[in-house]
């Protein structure tokens, strides 16, 4: 069974650090390749996505629909665990929520995540 730390690197009450495993690792991989703006990673300038560059943009079909390419891009090249099923959108004026719809490959089981964008 794999197994990554937990982020953020916190110690817990025992001095050593929190892992997760499963779904939760999957999980915790998606908000990290969505956060991640491309070329801010030392060595591996290529990793993240765009989905950085949307945050000042109208709220409107346009932006859903470069949402919804930059995010399954992203996570088409860097989470090879899951396929992208579906993405949908819930905008107000400081936050778009976007529920992703995925398959985990390996146990063909459909997952969602919750991922908010500040504005």
């Amino acid at each position: 069974m794999d197994i990554a730390a937990k982020y953020p690197l916190i110690p817990n009450e025992f001095g050593s650090m929190d892992t997760v495993f499963g779904i939760d690792m999957i999980r915790q991989s998606i908000q990290d390749i969505l956060e991640t703006p491309v070329g801010s990673r030392f060595g591996c300038e290529d990793y993240g996505s765009y989905v950085h560059l949307l945050i000042f943009e109208q709220n409107d079909s346009v932006l859903e629909s470069l949402l919804y390419y930059y995010i399954t891009s992203a996570l088409e090249l860097w989470e090879k665990r899951i396929k992208t099923e579906d993405i949908s959108f819930v905008s107000t004026d400081t936050e778009i929520a976007c529920k992703i719809i995925f398959t985990v490959l390996n146990v063909s089981q459909i997952f969602e995540y919750d991922y908010v964008i500040k504005r």
